[in-house]
């Protein structure tokens, strides 16, 4: 059983995660818009179209999952895997520039 102290330092821990949850969540819909406008572009170095598709699919089903109780080591990888994500569009869009820059 966890102690007064305990139940409140958790609590807290949960707010800080809901709140960066809640800020994910609302930028989730212009992340998407960037991920399915690379659909039909050629860009390397940021793995397969459908593997970046089906992570953000991922991403926001976690995101939107309030029926589960997140521990702090499944917080930690949601957070990396919405950083992986962020990171990978980035990269795509940058090389998808460049091989429109050379085809031009």
């Amino acid at each position: 059983m966890k102690s007064e102290a305990e139940y409140k330092q958790e609590r807290a821990r949960e707010r800080v995660f809901d709140a960066w949850r809640n800020k994910c969540r609302d930028a989730m819909p212009e992340l998407a818009r960037r991920v399915f406008a690379l659909r039909h572009r050629m860009y390397t170095g940021a793995g397969f179209h459908w593997a970046m598709e089906k992570e953000l699919g991922s991403v926001i089903a976690m995101l939107n999952d309030f029926d589960r109780h997140f521990g702090m080591s499944t917080e930690i990888v949601l957070k990396v895997r919405v950083q992986g994500l962020y990171k990978d569009v980035a990269k795509a869009e940058q090389s998808a520039d460049e091989w429109s820059r050379r085809s031009a």
